[in-house]
Protein backbone atom coordinates (compact mmCIF):
# COMPACT_ATOMS: atom_id res chain seq x y z
CA UNK A 1 0.00 0.00 0.00
CA UNK A 2 1.30 3.12 -1.00
CA UNK A 3 1.71 6.73 1.20
CA UNK A 4 -1.21 7.63 -0.65
CA UNK A 5 -3.67 4.91 -0.40
CA UNK A 6 -2.59 4.70 3.38
CA UNK A 7 -3.61 8.09 4.44
CA UNK A 8 -6.88 8.02 2.58
CA UNK A 9 -7.54 4.64 4.49
CA UNK A 10 -7.13 6.43 7.46
CA UNK A 11 -9.10 9.87 6.70
CA UNK A 12 -11.92 7.55 5.18
CA UNK A 13 -11.66 4.94 8.22
CA UNK A 14 -11.14 7.22 11.58
CA UNK A 15 -11.85 10.74 10.53
CA UNK A 16 -15.35 9.48 8.80
CA UNK A 17 -16.72 8.25 11.64
CA UNK A 18 -15.24 11.11 13.71
CA UNK A 19 -17.33 13.35 11.41
CA UNK A 20 -20.30 11.08 11.78
CA UNK A 21 -20.16 11.05 15.48
CA UNK A 22 -19.51 14.92 15.75
CA UNK A 23 -22.88 15.78 13.46
CA UNK A 24 -24.68 12.92 15.02
CA UNK A 25 -24.10 15.15 18.08
CA UNK A 26 -24.95 18.21 16.76
CA UNK A 27 -28.16 16.89 15.11
CA UNK A 28 -29.16 15.59 18.71
CA UNK A 29 -28.56 19.02 20.12
CA UNK A 30 -29.93 21.01 17.72
CA UNK A 31 -33.19 19.24 18.08
CA UNK A 32 -33.50 19.60 21.31
CA UNK A 33 -33.30 23.06 21.27
CA UNK A 34 -35.43 23.51 18.59
CA UNK A 35 -38.27 21.38 20.84
CA UNK A 36 -37.69 23.41 23.94
CA UNK A 37 -37.53 26.89 21.66
CA UNK A 38 -40.87 25.78 19.98
CA UNK A 39 -42.30 25.32 23.78
CA UNK A 40 -40.84 28.46 24.82
CA UNK A 41 -42.25 30.24 21.84
CA UNK A 42 -45.83 28.86 22.83
CA UNK A 43 -45.64 29.78 26.53
CA UNK A 44 -44.76 33.45 25.94
CA UNK A 45 -47.10 33.92 23.17
CA UNK A 46 -49.74 32.31 24.89
CA UNK A 47 -48.92 34.64 28.35
CA UNK A 48 -48.73 37.82 25.96
CA UNK A 49 -51.79 37.02 24.59
CA UNK A 50 -53.53 36.94 28.32
CA UNK A 51 -51.33 39.97 29.21
CA UNK A 52 -53.13 41.53 26.47
CA UNK A 53 -56.42 40.94 26.78
CA UNK A 54 -55.87 42.10 30.44
CA UNK A 55 -54.82 45.66 29.56
CA UNK A 56 -57.22 46.40 26.48
CA UNK A 57 -60.59 45.31 27.57
CA UNK A 58 -60.77 47.85 30.48
CA UNK A 59 -60.10 50.43 28.01
CA UNK A 60 -62.14 49.00 25.85
CA UNK A 61 -65.01 48.74 28.09
CA UNK A 62 -64.86 52.99 28.81
CA UNK A 63 -65.02 53.33 24.96
CA UNK A 64 -67.94 51.12 24.28
CA UNK A 65 -70.06 52.43 27.52
CA UNK A 66 -69.81 55.65 26.63
CA UNK A 67 -70.77 55.10 23.25
CA UNK A 68 -74.17 52.40 24.48
CA UNK A 69 -75.53 54.60 26.97
CA UNK A 70 -75.53 57.33 24.45
CA UNK A 71 -77.57 54.99 21.68
CA UNK A 72 -74.30 54.87 19.56
CA UNK A 73 -74.34 51.80 18.54
CA UNK A 74 -72.48 52.02 15.02
CA UNK A 75 -69.80 53.71 17.38
CA UNK A 76 -69.54 51.29 19.76
CA UNK A 77 -69.27 48.25 16.84
CA UNK A 78 -66.46 50.74 15.65
CA UNK A 79 -64.60 50.87 18.51
CA UNK A 80 -64.54 47.08 18.34
CA UNK A 81 -63.47 46.47 15.18
CA UNK A 82 -60.42 49.18 15.60
CA UNK A 83 -58.99 46.85 18.07
CA UNK A 84 -59.21 43.64 15.87
CA UNK A 85 -57.84 45.89 13.27
CA UNK A 86 -55.08 47.05 15.21
CA UNK A 87 -53.95 43.78 16.50
CA UNK A 88 -52.08 42.50 13.76
CA UNK A 89 -54.21 39.32 13.50
CA UNK A 90 -54.14 38.70 16.37
CA UNK A 91 -58.26 39.47 17.60
CA UNK A 92 -60.61 36.99 16.74
CA UNK A 93 -63.51 38.35 17.22
CA UNK A 94 -65.41 41.20 20.33
CA UNK A 95 -68.70 41.45 21.16
CA UNK A 96 -71.35 43.88 23.32
CA UNK A 97 -73.82 42.35 24.86
CA UNK A 98 -76.87 43.75 27.17
CA UNK A 99 -78.65 42.80 29.93
CA UNK A 100 -81.45 41.07 27.41
CA UNK A 101 -78.60 38.88 26.13
CA UNK A 102 -78.88 40.58 22.94
CA UNK A 103 -75.63 41.00 20.85
CA UNK A 104 -75.56 44.84 20.15
CA UNK A 105 -71.99 45.17 18.32
CA UNK A 106 -69.77 42.98 17.47
CA UNK A 107 -66.47 42.40 15.08
CA UNK A 108 -64.96 39.41 13.40
CA UNK A 109 -65.67 36.46 13.32
CA UNK A 110 -68.83 35.14 15.17
CA UNK A 111 -68.37 32.98 17.68
CA UNK A 112 -71.27 31.89 19.78
CA UNK A 113 -68.42 31.45 22.83
CA UNK A 114 -67.91 34.50 23.47
CA UNK A 115 -71.84 35.07 24.04
CA UNK A 116 -72.02 32.73 26.54
CA UNK A 117 -68.47 33.68 28.52
CA UNK A 118 -70.54 37.61 28.20
CA UNK A 119 -73.96 36.11 29.83
CA UNK A 120 -71.17 34.69 32.62
CA UNK A 121 -69.85 38.20 33.16
CA UNK A 122 -72.97 39.73 33.48
CA UNK A 123 -74.62 36.79 35.46
CA UNK A 124 -71.56 37.06 38.23
CA UNK A 125 -71.17 40.86 37.46
CA UNK A 126 -67.34 39.90 37.13
CA UNK A 127 -64.63 39.38 34.83
CA UNK A 128 -65.14 36.31 33.12
CA UNK A 129 -62.39 34.15 31.32
CA UNK A 130 -62.47 31.12 28.94
CA UNK A 131 -60.73 27.59 29.96
CA UNK A 132 -57.35 28.25 27.40
CA UNK A 133 -57.59 32.40 29.30
CA UNK A 134 -57.60 33.43 25.42
CA UNK A 135 -61.48 34.85 25.71
CA UNK A 136 -62.18 37.79 28.27
CA UNK A 137 -65.80 39.26 28.93
CA UNK A 138 -66.05 42.29 31.56
CA UNK A 139 -69.34 43.73 32.47
CA UNK A 140 -69.83 47.03 31.87
CA UNK A 141 -71.37 49.75 34.75
CA UNK A 142 -71.75 53.68 34.16
CA UNK A 143 -70.29 53.90 37.83
CA UNK A 144 -68.70 51.52 39.98
CA UNK A 145 -71.74 51.16 42.10
CA UNK A 146 -74.41 50.46 39.42
CA UNK A 147 -75.61 47.28 38.01
CA UNK A 148 -74.07 46.05 34.71
CA UNK A 149 -75.90 47.62 31.51
CA UNK A 150 -74.16 45.24 29.43
CA UNK A 151 -70.92 43.41 28.71
CA UNK A 152 -68.48 42.58 25.99
CA UNK A 153 -66.11 39.83 25.45
CA UNK A 154 -62.79 39.69 23.08
CA UNK A 155 -61.17 36.84 21.64
CA UNK A 156 -57.11 36.80 21.33
CA UNK A 157 -55.04 34.58 19.24
CA UNK A 158 -51.75 34.10 19.94
CA UNK A 159 -51.14 32.50 16.53
CA UNK A 160 -49.63 35.72 15.02
CA UNK A 161 -47.10 35.72 17.56
CA UNK A 162 -45.85 32.13 17.42
CA UNK A 163 -45.15 32.20 13.32
CA UNK A 164 -43.17 35.42 14.14
CA UNK A 165 -41.91 33.63 16.50
CA UNK A 166 -41.13 30.67 13.98
CA UNK A 167 -39.84 32.35 11.14
CA UNK A 168 -37.26 34.20 13.33
CA UNK A 169 -36.19 30.49 14.48
CA UNK A 170 -35.95 29.03 11.20
CA UNK A 171 -33.65 31.75 10.00
CA UNK A 172 -31.71 31.31 13.67
CA UNK A 173 -31.71 27.77 12.60
CA UNK A 174 -30.39 28.39 9.12
CA UNK A 175 -27.58 30.69 10.67
CA UNK A 176 -26.27 27.96 13.44
CA UNK A 177 -26.20 25.35 11.03
CA UNK A 178 -23.87 27.09 8.93
CA UNK A 179 -21.72 27.91 11.31
CA UNK A 180 -21.66 24.33 12.99
CA UNK A 181 -20.63 23.39 8.98
CA UNK A 182 -17.72 25.73 9.24
CA UNK A 183 -16.68 24.73 12.67
CA UNK A 184 -17.42 21.07 11.68
CA UNK A 185 -15.12 21.31 8.45
CA UNK A 186 -12.41 23.50 10.27
CA UNK A 187 -12.49 20.76 13.41
CA UNK A 188 -11.98 17.73 10.62
CA UNK A 189 -9.19 20.06 8.23
CA UNK A 190 -7.22 20.18 12.20
CA UNK A 191 -8.17 16.64 12.67
CA UNK A 192 -6.32 15.78 9.72
CA UNK A 193 -3.82 17.56 9.99
CA UNK A 194 -3.10 16.50 13.67
CA UNK A 195 -3.70 13.34 13.81
CA UNK A 196 -4.19 11.62 10.35
CA UNK A 197 -0.99 12.81 8.55
CA UNK A 198 0.87 11.55 11.67
CA UNK A 199 -0.83 8.20 12.07
CA UNK A 200 0.04 7.82 8.38
CA UNK A 201 3.88 8.59 8.66
CA UNK A 202 3.96 6.09 11.37
CA UNK A 203 2.17 3.19 9.46
CA UNK A 204 4.35 3.46 6.63
CA UNK A 205 7.72 3.54 9.02
CA UNK A 206 6.31 0.33 10.69
CA UNK A 207 5.70 -1.17 7.40
CA UNK A 208 9.33 -0.01 6.64
CA UNK A 209 10.49 -1.76 9.77
CA UNK A 210 8.60 -5.08 9.13
CA UNK A 211 10.37 -4.93 5.61
CA UNK A 212 13.76 -5.09 6.68
CA UNK A 213 14.53 -1.57 6.57
CA UNK A 214 15.84 -1.63 10.63
CA UNK A 215 17.57 1.89 9.94
CA UNK A 216 13.91 3.62 9.72
CA UNK A 217 13.36 6.72 11.50
CA UNK A 218 10.08 6.25 13.27
CA UNK A 219 8.42 10.10 13.23
CA UNK A 220 6.42 11.09 16.17
CA UNK A 221 8.37 9.49 18.99
CA UNK A 222 8.52 12.75 20.54
CA UNK A 223 4.65 13.70 21.20
CA UNK A 224 3.61 12.66 24.45
CA UNK A 225 -0.01 11.57 23.30
CA UNK A 226 -1.57 8.40 21.97
CA UNK A 227 0.78 8.39 18.52
CA UNK A 228 4.16 9.55 20.33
Amino acid sequence: MSKSEAGASAWHTVMLKLLILIAAAGFVFATLMTLLTINSNHRRANEAARAHLDQILPMLGDSVTDALITGRIADATHELENVLAGSDGAGQSAIALNRRGTVMADAGAPDPALVTLAQSALEANDRAISADGLSEAIPLRISPEDPPIAAIALRWSPAPAIARARKDMVRNLAFTALIFAGILGGVMLGARWLITRPLTRVTEAMRSVAGGQLDTDIPATGRRDEIG
